[in-house]
């Protein structure tokens, strides 16, 4: 374990705090609301990409993460050659969540609880591996809407996403469910 040390410098009149390089910063969370998805057009405000941090489709290009699709579930593998999986860690506050369970996860689709805690990983489809993990927390939830909090977990992001050229075209939306259905 690494020893945290600090520093203070007293000098009448002067107060200063030096404080360890190795700190971490104060995680922050960033609130999201997702509306129910009632077409099989645009996501528009259903959709939001962790990988590029924003909800607009010029920024995206449909390389969403999750889905509130109009089954009232998260869809999570909304694009071709993307892979992820989401787990339900139950009622936890965001800044709990150190990371994912052992077991638990699903391949397409959630339920989002009021309150509970997910952590969502990117898989690399080629070896398999995690190279990315976001964890997020429902904060409000209506048939019409959810509320999400999230934040990067520790382990953070091992591989930079590339930023979408202008020219590339968008990828294309996944169609709605035929109705309410089960986790998967």
């Amino acid at each position: 374990a690494m020893r945290r040390i600090l520093a203070v410098l007293c000098i009448p009149g002067v107060f200063a705090v030096a404080q360890d390089e190795g700190a971490k910063p104060e995680e922050t969370a960033t609130k999201v609301v997702l509306e129910l998805r009632k077409g099989n057009d645009d996501y528009g405000k259903s959709a939001y990409s962790f990988r590029y941090e924003s909800q607009d489709k010029k920024v995206h290009k449909n390389q969403v993460d999750l889905v509130f699709n109009g089954c009232g579930l998260l869809h999570i593998n909304s694009v071709v050659g993307i892979k992820h999986e989401i787990a339900d860690l139950g009622k936890k506050e965001l800044s709990k969540v150190k990371e994912g369970p052992r077991e638990g996860w699903r391949k397409d689709c959630i339920t989002p609880y009021e309150g509970h805690a997910y952590v969502l990983n990117v898989i690399d489809v080629e070896d398999g591996s995690v190279y990315a993990s976001f964890k997020f927390v429902v904060t409000k939830s209506n048939p019409e809407s959810i509320e999400i909090e999230w934040a990067r977990l520790n382990s953070g992001i091992r591989r930079r996403f590339i930023p979408l050229d202008e020219s590339q075209g968008d990828a294309g939306a996944m169609g709605q469910c035929g109705g309410k259905h089960d986790e998967k």
